[in-house]
C-alpha cells in the first residue's frame, strides 16, 4: 500500500511539472506542428505552447485574411431551380467550392423543414416523385463540407400537369 501511495504522489508531481512547463524537454520529447514547415515552429513546453497558440489566434482575429487551422464552411448553394412535373419536382443548383455533398430538405409550409434524404448527395440535381399536384412544397438545399454546413437555399414549387393550348 505504501508503494502505491508513493508512486501516485510521484506521478502527480511529474504531471504538475510537465503541465507547468518545467522539464518540458523531458516531458515532451517530440511535438507535432499544426503549421507548415515554412512558419514558426511551436515551442515544446505546455505553457509556452499555450502562449504561442494564443498569439496565433489573436493574429488570426486581427487579420481575417490569415490562414486558420479550421477549414471554412461552404457557401450556400446558388442558382437553385425547381422544375415542376406531374406529381414530381426536379431540383438543380450550382456546385459550390468546398462542398463535399448536399443535404436536401422539404417543407409543406416553408417553416418546418425535414430532412428528405438521410445522407448528403454528391451530384447537383435530384428528382422527387410522389408529390401531390396543386400542393405547394418548399425544397431546401444545404452544402456540406469539412468546415460545416452552409445556410439553406430555398425554392417553392407546385407540381401539376401542364395544359397544352
Amino acid at each position: 500500500m505504501k508503494h502505491i501511495k508513493f508512486f501516485s504522489i510521484l506521478l502527480i508531481i511529474g504531471i504538475l511539472f510537465c503541465s507547468f512547463g518545467f522539464y518540458s524537454n523531458i516531458c515532451f520529447a517530440q511535438t507535432t506542428s499544426l503549421t507548415p514547415a515554412s512558419e514558426e515552429t511551436p515551442p515544446v513546453g505546455m505553457r509556452e505552447y499555450g502562449q504561442w497558440l494564443d498569439k496565433k489566434a489573436s493574429n488570426i482575429k486581427k487579420n481575417p485574411n490569415a490562414s486558420s487551422f479550421l477549414p471554412s464552411k461552404p457557401d450556400a448553394p446558388s442558382n437553385l431551380k425547381i422544375v415542376p412535373g406531374d406529381g414530381s419536382a426536379h431540383l438543380t443548383w450550382d456546385a459550390m467550392p468546398r462542398a463535399l455533398g448536399y443535404s436536401i430538405f422539404i417543407s409543406e409550409n416553408g417553416n418546418k423543414f425535414r430532412l428528405r434524404l438521410m445522407k448528403p448527395i454528391k451530384n447537383t440535381d435530384i428528382s422527387f416523385g410522389v408529390l401531390k399536384n396543386g400542393k405547394t412544397y418548399y425544397f431546401g438545399v444545404i452544402a456540406v463540407g469539412k468546415g460545416g454546413e452552409s445556410t439553406m437555399s430555398v425554392q417553392r414549387v407546385i407540381p401539376g400537369i401542364k395544359k397544352n393550348n
